[in-house]
């Protein structure tokens, strides 16, 4: 069954798109809906421009990096979340 493809993309919609889309995986006809939205969206074409912002800067951090006591509450909240401590 071919996935559905949206008619108009909604600013509450667009930020489950924009991995697939600064990615390039988004599939082109749902591109051409979040496209014609940004063209006349601000606050969405911000909000892009600070993902792929967030993007660029997440990709240079290394884990070596972080201070030691942000390296130990990250490794505590994600066992947290494996054993199903954490809402999901």
């Amino acid at each position: 069954m071919a996935k559905s493809v949206p008619s108009r993309v909604t600013c509450a919609q667009a930020p489950a798109l924009l991995l697939d889309y600064v990615t390039g995986t988004l599939d082109p006809a749902t591109t051409l809906v979040l496209e014609r939205h940004l063209e006349r969206c601000d606050d969405c074409v911000a909000f892009v421009q600070t993902y792929k912002a967030t993007l660029r800067a997440t990709r240079t951090l290394r884990y070596d990096d972080m201070p030691e006591e942000l390296q130990h509450r990250l490794l505590d909240t994600l066992h947290a979340k494996m054993r199903g401590v954490l809402p999901q």
